[in-house]
């Protein structure tokens, strides 16, 4: 991967002559990344990506974040894992298939799908994924990839903690905590770094690059087989850019006898056109990839592979039941609008989010205000009657705290008999 320092404010890429720091304390633009020789490969095939995906379910029970359980007076929770190949022509013979695990609960769905909430008026209805947002949709996404690491198939692909090490991608990379639930579950101790990565304009068919500030390896040692990489994945470009940089590492660390075998990808957000770029960038590499996410495997629009709706097509979702309801929610929008619109301020920036979607939604003639319009009689009881979708699969931690918050944990609790 070739490093090209970042630009200084006013300057264009490659005019550095001001610079006073050292050149190792210098941001890295990866405008050599593989990146951009993969992209075009799966650009060719992106229309077809879905038809190449493979996917079967598993029924599972997930033992629940231990405040969630003491709210909602339950345990544990009927959970679906669905386990998908990502199937590419003129794939490296010996290395495997890209392999992604996704969950399916009530937290996994509000970070992809929606969820019910107590609207303007308090009734509860149901709100789509894109609109919840701030510290609720944070807790929901923890949440989700802590019941997901809890199941042997996923946790069987992983080497001991003496073996893998964790980067977290900011803005939003930190937040499921992949060490919490690696501690909770198996005591284990993995060592995590954070890497600040972002896109930076350039000159190229992209039109952007990735940035990365120098990144602290503390922990790393030459034994390291598995990297952890937490971040949400649309391009996969940022993702491709960490992975070369921190293969460099180890070869600085190793040589050429460098341990690294396995890349495994959290993110709660996961793109198939992304899963195939980074698995692809990897394979050549000679490393395998996993991916863990959220219910469903969500589309990327092109040109630049940013915007990413979720899909009607049954086998990329752990629980097919929401297309029907995410298609009533969405009216015209659905397939067309991106799952959390600018995703990073979805949970970090609300108000900039919501000021972005309202933008984004407007070449559609669409606005957040017409889905909360859509939204009105989507109810717990009506979402029953008419797409026998039970509350509980749409009742994630957030909604339990929200009715804590507001004292309606009774009324919360009574819903669940609907079903019954």
């Amino acid at each position: 991967m070739g490093r090209h320092e970042a630009p200084l404010d006013g300057q264009h890429p490659g005019s550095l002559s001001n610079t006073h720091q050292p050149e190792s304390y210098q941001p890295i633009l990866c405008a050599d990344s593989i990146f951009f020789k993969v992209a075009p490969e799966v650009e060719r095939i992106a229309d077809h990506l879905p038809g190449l995906i493979t996917s079967q379910t598993k029924d599972v029970v997930s033992r629940n974040p231990p405040e969630l359980a003491h709210l909602s007076g339950r345990e544990s929770t009927p959970t679906l894992i669905l386990k998908s190949t990502l199937n590419l022509p003129d794939w490296p013979v010996k290395v495997p298939s890209p392999v992604i695990f996704a969950c399916g609960s009530a937290e996994s769905a509000a970070v992809t799908i929606g969820r019910y909430h107590f609207d303007s008026d308090n009734i509860l209805t149901f709100q789509p994924a894109r609109l919840h947002t701030g510290p609720d949709a944070q807790r929901d996404l923890a949440a989700s990839m802590w019941q997901a690491w809890q199941h042997p198939e996923i946790i069987s692909r992983l080497a001991g903690d003496d073996q893998t090490f964790i980067i977290y991608l900011t803005r939003e990379g930190h937040i499921p905590q992949v060490q919490v639930p690696l501690w909770d579950h198996y005591s284990r101790i993995d060592p995590y770094t954070i890497a600040h990565v972002e896109h930076a304009p350039y000159d190229n068919p992209f039109g952007r690059v990735t940035k990365i500030c120098p990144i602290n390896y503390e922990g790393l040692t030459p034994a390291v087989t598995d990297l952890i990489a937490g971040d949400s994945i649309a391009s996969g470009e940022q993702a491709v850019a960490v992975f070369e940089l921190f293969l460099s590492r180890m070869k600085q660390l190793c040589g050429p006898d460098y341990h690294l075998r396995h890349l495994v990808l959290v993110s709660p957000l996961l793109t198939a056109y992304g899963a195939a770029v980074v698995g692809l960038s990897a394979a050549r590499s000679g490393i395998q990839t996993t991916f863990v996410t959220s219910e469903t495997i969500l589309g990327c629009l092109p040109p630049d592979r940013y915007y990413s709706p979720v899909l009607a097509q049954p086998h990329l979702h752990a629980s097919p039941e929401f297309i029907p309801l995410l298609r009533a929610a969405l009216g015209t929008g659905f397939e067309k609008i991106c799952v959390r619109g600018n995703w990073t301020a979805s949970f970090a920036a609300v108000s900039h989010a919501l000021t972005k979607s309202n933008e984004e939604l407007a070449p559609l003639g669409l606005s957040n205000s017409f889905l909360e319009r859509q939204c009105v009689n989507l109810t717990p009881r009506s979402v029953w009657e008419r797409y026998r979708i039970p509350p509980e699969r749409l009742l994630p931690y957030s909604t339990w705290y929200e009715a804590y918050r507001t004292d309606r944990l009774d009324q919360l609790k009574q819903l669940l008999t609907i079903a019954n």
